[in-house]
């Protein structure tokens, strides 16, 4: 029988003795091989990069994506390249094509909420394995016995602008608490893909528009969703006294456990 050929291996920084960084050429040949092994799931997850995708072949949705992870103008770029020039190789874990896109989604998450450094619970931290970047105690990214990212406890983390749709990527993650924050605009739309969700808390943020409803309650996709606290206010709906002095925005969620508002938070 063929061997499986083996995931290939960026070059390290511990490769270059004396050197913080590695040199360009490495890092532009890091940069190639972290895009390939990304770009499959990428163009695999169809909620991940619509504009690429109207009237567009699989060949041309995939080179278009390609193009926009590879702008130095956004937060994906950032990500790789951050992996790519100071983190390519993590010791004391095994560099496999799952645990590459998983850190490419957390990469991708800090780089959109909080790039210079998340109060309290953690950071991207260089040559550490991803399991690694929390407190020692319960707050960060913690894993599942198999290495998995399985809850991302953000509470009270000083998280400012929109999660990003990359989230999805955390194929086994349980919970998300992002509670008490400055997170803005809808949730990303692949939110309604994450099938392992069972605790979602994004109560006391400034989270607008109807995308609650639309992409947590009406997916048939959530089957283990038990938990789901937002800022909705008594009965779903929280009233202009109920938010009066609240930096959070009251939004519609008929299927949210807990509707949080500036007078406290209530079952739903």
């Amino acid at each position: 029988a063929t061997a499986a050929a083996a995931t290939p291996q960026p070059t390290s920084p511990a490769e270059n003795p004396g050197s913080d960084r590695i040199s360009d050429e490495d890092r532009r040949r890091n940069f190639d091989e972290i895009v390939s092994l990304v770009l499959p799931t990428l163009a695999e997850e169809p909620l991940l990069y619509p504009a690429a995708s109207p009237g567009r072949t699989a060949e041309q949705r995939r080179r278009n994506i390609e193009l926009s992870i590879r702008n130095p103008g956004s937060v994906q770029y950032e990500a790789i390249n951050w992996m790519a020039e100071t983190d390519p190789t993590p010791p004391g874990q095994q560099t496999t094509t799952t645990l590459i896109i998983e850190r490419y989604a957390l990469s991708v998450v800090f780089f959109s909420l909080a790039d210079e450094g998340w109060e309290n619970n953690w950071s991207i931290r260089p040559n550490t394995p991803s399991c690694a970047w929390n407190d020692g105690l319960q707050n960060g990214v913690l894993c599942d016995s198999t290495g998995r990212v399985s809850s991302l406890e953000l509470a009270d983390s000083n998280l400012q602008g929109p999660i990003p749709a990359e989230i999805v990527l955390l194929r086994q993650l349980k919970v998300i608490n992002m509670q008490r924050n400055r997170i803005t605009a809808p949730i990303p739309e692949t939110v309604q893909n994450m099938q392992q969700l069972a605790h979602l808390k994004l109560q006391f943020n400034d989270i607008d528009g109807p995308t609650l409803e639309t992409r947590v309650c009406n997916s048939s996709s959530l089957p283990f969703l038990t938990e789901f606290a937002a800022d909705c206010g008594a009965g779903g709906t929280a009233t202009a006294s109920m938010m009066a002095g609240s930096s959070s925005s009251a939004v519609a969620c008929s299927c949210c456990t807990l509707c949080c508002s500036n007078a406290g938070c209530f079952n739903n």
